[in-house]
């Protein structure tokens, strides 16, 4: 740029390295006096180049005779801290030491913005990063839903190819053995499994339970992966080897019916699809007929799901809005704000006011509790299921560890209205395991349920493990002398992960 102050201006980085191509810019920042620093995705340092000589950046600000206005700018980037267990490498910090006190998640990328952070089973998870660009993966792999395959066979056969003894038929039996190689590696870091500027992700399924997930791009490619032993991928398993999918699979049956999905829910053993005209569809085995297809209790392949019909509102033009699965149970919001509820109800999950092994629902069906009720959003932990209808929440199903948050350990079998947090309105709700958060009109997050591990962000007395009734994070979490506002909380397994946003106090002439 123009020197226009005649100090000598730096037309080029001050370190050489920066400038090579290789390198990828991620972030840049103009100060005030013309002085510019920018950051790669490949290092951690920061460059500066620009104004030079006798007059810095600081003393053009003293030198100009203006009034300052003192205001934060929050940096589009994020970061990711997190606590809890870590047998299974869910914490992604490189080791299996369990995480007692918030930490940041240092092997994640400087410079991102997260999208959504999904976890399964034992703390296998999916980070949407960038706009959907990029997909990274880590945590508990023994049956591949997270699956490092690719990094696995492509490392063997650089080996390999290096002394000249590759071969087709040995990449078949790579293939054929993998899932014994894919058992004895769990992610311990973040990786990459999806990074293309062209296809984003669209979403990737839900389901704290499942040791599956599915993705879908926004060219409407849906790819499996994780365990099929129960047919819960929509892929018939009469080969052996289809047991478990350790390397993504394209499914077909969507696309080749031009149906486009919305949404997708996975249990323990079985997925639940929702197209965005509002039809369910179901795959797997679920014996407590988590599956909605009444007698149906195993389907290997896809299947189309109704409602039972129990009043004359309930009309077959009904159709569903958001879907969500528990370990073998299902709640669905249907268009008219109405909730539905399916599968086994052996601790209340479903609402209808019973419960026991012999009370499961086989098919969609209305909760007429809350029948008047707008309800607006749905969650579902393992066995229990948190609803919220303008600004309450209501909580039902087991609460042996306190995840109804009244207080006491009976399980709940009607909706119950959060006593604790009604007197707050409450904007978001989400379910781990066997905790939960929810998120209140100001920004302040509330967790409760199970917190052996720290979970629930409060450091409990040895004798007790349990958060009873929902407690307010009042902490605060700072780095660099930097002060980081809370974006979004995401409750997992056994461990909770915090995204924030760094703010900077600045000045605007």
């Amino acid at each position: 740029s123009q020197n226009t102050n005649g100090m000598g201006a730096v037309f080029r980085p001050c370190l050489s390295k920066v400038a090579r191509e290789e390198h990828n810019i991620d972030r840049i920042e103009t100060a005030v006096g013309g002085n510019t620093k920018f950051a790669t995705d490949e290092s951690s340092d920061d460059y500066t180049f620009g104004m030079r000589g006798n007059t810095s950046t600081s003393e053009t600000q003293q030198s100009v005779d203006h009034a300052t206005i003192n205001n934060s700018i929050t940096s589009p980037y994020h970061d990711c801290w997190s606590i809890g267990c870590n047998t299974k490498g869910a914490q992604g910090n490189g080791t299996r030491h369990d995480v007692l006190r918030l930490q940041r998640m240092s092997c994640l990328p400087r410079y991102i913005s997260v999208d959504n952070i999904v976890t399964g089973n034992c703390g296998s998870t999916y980070c949407v990063c960038c706009h959907g660009h990029k997909l990274m993966c880590w945590g508990y792999n023994n049956y591949g839903s997270v699956s490092n395959q690719q990094y696995i066979v492509h490392t063997i056969a650089r080996v390999w190819s290096n002394h000249q003894c590759l071969s087709h038929t040995i990449m078949q039996l790579l293939l054929r053995y993998l899932d014994e190689i894919n058992a004895l590696k769990h992610p311990l870091k973040p990786y990459y499994i999806h990074n293309n500027a062209l296809n984003a992700v669209k979403f990737v399924s839900t389901g704290i339970s499942s040791f599956h997930k599915f993705v879908l791009l926004h060219n409407d490619v849906l790819y499996a992966i994780g365990k099929n032993e129960w047919n819960q991928l929509g892929i018939a398993n009469d080969d052996h080897h289809c047991r478990n999918i350790y390397h993504r699979v394209q499914i077909h049956f969507f696309d080749r019916r031009r149906i486009k999905l919305k949404k997708i829910a996975c249990a323990l053993t079985y997925s639940i699809f929702l197209d965005e005209n509002g039809a369910l569809y179901a795959c797997g085995r679920a014996k407590d007929g988590g599956l909605g297809l009444g007698d149906v209790l195993w389907s290997s392949t896809v299947q189309r799901v109704t409602l039972i019909q129990t009043q004359t509102s309930e009309t077959p033009t009904t159709t569903m809005i958001d879907i969500v699965c528990g370990e073998q149970h299902c709640l669905a919001l249907s268009n008219e704000k109405r909730l539905f509820s399916w599968g086994s109800n052996r601790w209340g999950q479903l609402g209808h006011g019973r419960q026991g092994p012999k009370t499961a629902e086989y098919r969609p069906k209305i909760v007429k509790y809350v029948r008047h009720m707008q309800v607006e959003k749905i969650d579902c932990g393992s066995n229990h299921s948190v609803i919220l209808s303008i600004g309450k929440v209501y909580c039902f199903g087991c609460n042996l560890n306190c995840e109804c948050g009244n207080g006491r350990t009976k399980s709940v079998c009607l909706p119950e209205l959060n006593k604790t947090l009604s007197e707050y309105f409450v904007t978001d709700i989400k379910c781990g395991f066997q905790h939960n958060v929810a998120k209140t009109q100001t920004d302040c997050f509330y967790l409760w349920g199970m917190n052996d591990f720290n979970q629930c962000l409060h450091e409990s007395p040895s004798q007790s493990s349990v958060v009873k009734v929902p407690t307010k994070y009042s902490g605060h979490v700072h780095s660099d002398q930097l002060e980081h506002v809370i974006i979004d909380m995401y409750p997992g397994w056994k461990e909770t992960r915090i995204v924030t946003a760094k703010t900077r106090r600045v000045s605007y002439l």
